[in-house]
Formats: C-alpha cells, sequence, structure tokens
C-alpha cells in the first residue's frame, strides 16, 4: 500500500493475480470486474455509484486496460476509488487508488501518470 505524505484517507494498491488465460476485456468480463471493484468498497458504505467504466483509461507496457471510477460515502465522509486493469497472459494487474472527493482528482492523476512507467511488461 502506497500512501502519499501529508493527505489523510488516501491510499493505493498495486495487486497481481494469476489469470487462468489470458482473457479480452468484453462486456460480462467488464461487469465482473466493475461487480468487484463496487464489493471493495469498506462495509457499511452508501450512495455507491459507477462514475465511469472505460476501455483503455492508459496504455501500459502497450496492453489493454480497463478503468472503473465509483463514488461512495462512508461515516460522512465523500470518497473516489478508481480501478485500472491489466491482464497479461498468465497474470492481471490492478492498480487501486482511493481517496476523499476534494483530493482525489489531483492525487489520482499523479498516480495514474505513474503508471506509464511500467513499461517492461
Amino acid at each position: 500500500m502506497l500512501t502519499p505524505p501529508n493527505v489523510a484517507q488516501a491510499e493505493a494498491n498495486i495487486e497481481q493475480a494469476a489469470l487462468p488465460a489470458p482473457r479480452a476485456f468484453d462486456e460480462p468480463y467488464a461487469r465482473e470486474l466493475v461487480e468487484g471493484v463496487i464489493g471493495s468498497v469498506p462495509t457499511g458504505s452508501q450512495n455507491v455509484v459507477v462514475v465511469e467504466q472505460q476501455e483503455h483509461p492508459v496504455l501500459i507496457g502497450g496492453q489493454a486496460t480497463f478503468g472503473v471510477l465509483l463514488s461512495y460515502d462512508f461515516y460522512g465522509q465523500s470518497f473516489r476509488k478508481s480501478a485500472v486493469f491489466l491482464n497479461l497472459p498468465d497474470s492481471q494487474l490492478v492498480f487501486r487508488f482511493t481517496a476523499r472527493k476534494e483530493s482525489f482528482a489531483a492525487l489520482e492523476k499523479e498516480f495514474r501518470g505513474s503508471l506509464s512507467s511500467w513499461q517492461w511488461l
């Protein structure tokens, strides 16, 4: 987990999981990914809304990606959460970023900008 300095309630995660076979971001798979991101918000969250689903929000190492952006409220605070999925032949990388709504745009822009450094894939 990565946390930006001097910013409360913001974090970034990069996860890798095995992928049994190469998989394209078709509509049924995209729905599955969106549901997974929705399921990752904290228990008790309210007003969970899918703000955006986007094919290829960022190109990483010349590979296709799929992005999801959510908004939700948790204990009186409004949050945004993004996830960018990158499928490789045998694994999936997921780049997640969560922050309070008021600081999300600037911080997420920096996080997404750093994803282009993953050129070795």
